[in-house]
């Protein structure tokens, strides 16, 4: 039941993205890899700014990648899922509503 579970939320969410790339200004990138069950979702500002990312999202399901065990992954799916219906509702993206992830970018020059 878990699987099925598990299933059709990832479809939602696939379901989602693509209306959220037809019916506002956003574009957006799927990409499912299934012999590794990994979905990478990015929205970027438009379809001619694509190089300007807004949000993403990854959802790794081999278990050696997986963040989570067991249970912990529905939720982990289903707040994609909510955050893609408000997105699709606002037409915009809530930033206050979404994990903030930093990264440290290091370039060398010679």
């Amino acid at each position: 039941m878990e699987d099925e579970a598990r299933e059709r939320l990832i479809a939602e969410i696939m379901i989602l993205a693509f209306a959220v790339d037809r019916r506002t200004p956003y574009a957006v990138f799927i990409d499912y890899s299934g012999h590794v069950e990994n979905l990478n979702i990015r929205i970027v500002e438009s379809k001619e700014n694509w190089r300007n990312e807004v949000a993403s999202a990854t959802v790794r399901s081999i278990e050696q990648w997986h963040p989570f065990k067991g249970e912990a992954e529905l939720p982990f799916l289903e707040a994609k899922r909510q955050n893609l219906l408000a997105i699709l509702k606002e037409h915009d993206v809530q930033y206050a509503d979404l994990e903030r992830i930093e990264t440290v970018a290091y370039e060398y020059e010679f």
